[in-house]
């Protein structure tokens, strides 16, 4: 069985959310399937990682650019599953939509199986004007109405998928996204912390206790609510805030709506790609804030669940379904996270602590990598 995954940068994952997928994927298969996993580059290239073979197609990563790669990757397929007499498409995301009608008919005279994930509602983000949300929202159409299988990682999207999709039940599959469990006290080497403690002194917040928030820097994640919610807040801790922040009309628009850089507790940091030193980062946080609104199975939620004791999360559906009761939720009513946070700063450590076990045994009961590949290759098996 030959399955190609299309819609990531590519592995090894560097960052995102369906590149660390494609990643955990193969290196968690049991061997059965043949992957293909495509991807963007500076410049062309194939080679074999972790038993799978990766072609990276040379693309400028622009939205011209992801759209050019949509067209390579699709027409790629179709020429190699030729040498294939039983073969699946997997493509993440929405962007593939407009062109997968297109291509249908020429991947089902290869016998291909057509499998996507429409990543959650992206028409409802915020971030996009009404004409970009009305494109995302045709895009998406596109995409579930040519599949032979719409994969959700969320019952929310299923339900969505449904309703305001019609797309029947018996296209429909549920698989959630994966994290791992980790455990502050025995996974760390002495490397890790020293490199943790490094990058907190060079960012100035290793003298006091701190809040974290993890995100992209996009409206939908509620930058504004939770800044100004901790500003309102009494607490003497940081408001460490690690995001691929930009000059942008949007941080102009947060700048004036918080006065954030009046109070010296709010800290911006930016990105952070050491994977183990963000793992830290969470774990020794008071909190982890999680404003997402929009989406399915969230990854940063996941990797909070699996490391940091308490949680303060966003009050909508979505999260609900992630976290269920082993997180703290909050509103957007003012005044309502900054007592959360209050209440979270006095506390006791064996709350704390027996929070962050509840919801690691979620984790590893709901969204462990090991059942979710499992899944995946009994879906592609099938």
């Amino acid at each position: 069985m030959r399955v190609y995954i299309l819609g990531s940068k590519g592995i090894p994952a560097k960052y995102g959310g369906f590149e660390t997928f494609a990643d955990r994927l193969i290196s968690g298969s049991n061997g059965s399937i043949e992957y293909v996993v495509t991807g963007m580059a500076d410049k062309a290239s194939e080679y074999i990682y972790n038993g799978a073979r990766c072609i990276q197609f040379k693309t400028k990563n622009s939205a011209l650019g992801r759209m050019i790669h949509t067209w390579q990757a699709l027409f790629f397929v179709f020429k190699d599953a030729k040498s294939s007499s039983e073969s699946a498409v997997y493509i993440l995301g929405c962007r593939a939509g407009i062109v997968l009608p297109f291509f249908r008919p020429f991947l089902k005279k290869r016998n291909v199986r057509i499998l996507v994930n429409p990543d959650g509602a992206e028409w409802k983000r915020a971030k996009w004007n009404p004409i970009a949300k009305l494109v995302v929202l045709i895009f998406e159409h596109f995409l579930v109405k040519s599949a032979d299988v719409v994969i959700c990682d969320s019952r929310a999207i299923v339900d969505i998928m449904h309703n305001e999709f019609n797309v029947p039940p018996s296209k429909l599959k549920f698989i959630a996204y994966g994290s791992d469990v980790y455990d502050v006290n025995e996974f760390f080497s002495e490397n890790v912390v020293s490199e943790y403690n490094t990058w907190l002194q060079s960012k100035e917040i290793a003298t006091k206790p701190y809040y974290l928030m993890v995100g992209r820097f996009v409206p939908e994640n509620n930058f504004e609510l939770i800044i100004n919610e901790f500003m309102r807040s009494n607490s003497e801790s940081n408001l460490v805030i690690v995001s691929n922040i930009t000059k942008s009309k949007f941080y102009d628009k947060l700048e004036s709506a918080t006065g954030m850089k009046e109070d010296s507790r709010v800290k911006l940091v930016g990105t952070l790609y050491d994977q183990n030193v963000l793992k830290l980062l969470r774990a020794n946080a008071v909190a982890y804030i999680h404003g997402h609104e929009v989406g399915g199975t969230n990854p940063s939620l996941l990797e909070a669940l699996g490391t940091t004791n308490v949680n303060l999360i966003y009050d909508v559906s979505f999260n609900r379904e992630v976290a269920s009761n082993t997180g703290l939720y909050f509103s957007a009513k003012k005044g309502n996270l900054a007592k959360l946070i209050e209440d979270t700063d006095i506390m006791k450590k064996e709350t704390a602590k027996n929070m962050g076990l509840d919801a690691k045994r979620r984790i590893q009961e709901e969204y462990s990598w090991k059942n979710i590949i499992l899944d995946y290759e009994n879906l592609f098996s099938e």
